[in-house]
């Protein structure tokens, strides 16, 4: 079960609120905690590796009782990143058919300190906090983001304020058939109100 995020008592005397606020229960672990650590482990690959020409290429990879190469790159589409690995076949010497992780939002390559294993560090709004964005820009300092993934960020701030004006309210549904058409309309009304205040705060972002 993956544990939800909040701040633990030593990170809560370095910020000046917690990042989320959860329960009381032991179910938690700290995202402060989580980022330093992170970052202390890895650092970020600040060349642009964005396709097979221009991808950073790994040596004396292992291939079953072999060694050979590995190239390593992000690619960027209107869907988000995601990480692609492409190896060399030793024994025909062409390389295989690239290997391609889920979409994020965001992603980067970053380097594992302790082995120098190529490793990626990345963002998605679904499931995330402001907080998430923030310490993930934080690391990502000085990384030069393509237009695309500008629009991400920018997405993803609205996203969140949107969010703060949401709540969610369990109804009963053992409505009649006129009453479920008004549950329908009401329920169009709340998507439009909702879409008008997100593309509201897209255009704050401008």
């Amino acid at each position: 079960m993956e544990k939800e995020t909040r701040t633990c008592d030593t990170c809560k005397k370095t910020l000046e609120k917690r990042l989320v606020d959860f329960s009381q229960d032991n179910n938690w672990i700290c995202l402060f905690c989580t980022f330093t650590e992170h970052k202390n482990n890895f650092e970020l690959i600040t060349q642009k590796h964005t396709n097979e020409e221009n991808a950073l290429v790994v040596e004396d990879y292992p291939y079953g009782w072999k060694k050979t190469k590995i190239k390593y790159w992000i690619e960027t589409t209107k869907k988000g990143d995601r990480f692609v690995s492409q190896t060399l076949n030793p024994k025909t010497l062409r390389w295989n058919k690239p290997k391609k992780s889920t979409y994020q939002d965001l992603m980067v390559l970053v380097r594992q300190k302790e082995n120098n294993h190529v490793k990626t560090h990345s963002w998605s709004v679904v499931y995330s906090v402001l907080e998430d964005l923030q310490l993930f820009k934080e690391f990502t300092e000085g990384y030069s983001f393509n237009d695309l993934q500008l629009l991400k960020i920018k997405e993803g701030k609205a996203i969140y304020l949107t969010r703060e004006y949401i709540s969610v309210k369990i109804a009963y549904s053992g409505f009649n058939k006129e009453q479920e058409q008004e549950q329908e309309q009401e329920q169009k009304r709340i998507k439009q109100n909702i879409n008008t205040l997100y593309l509201k705060h897209l255009k704050e972002q401008e």
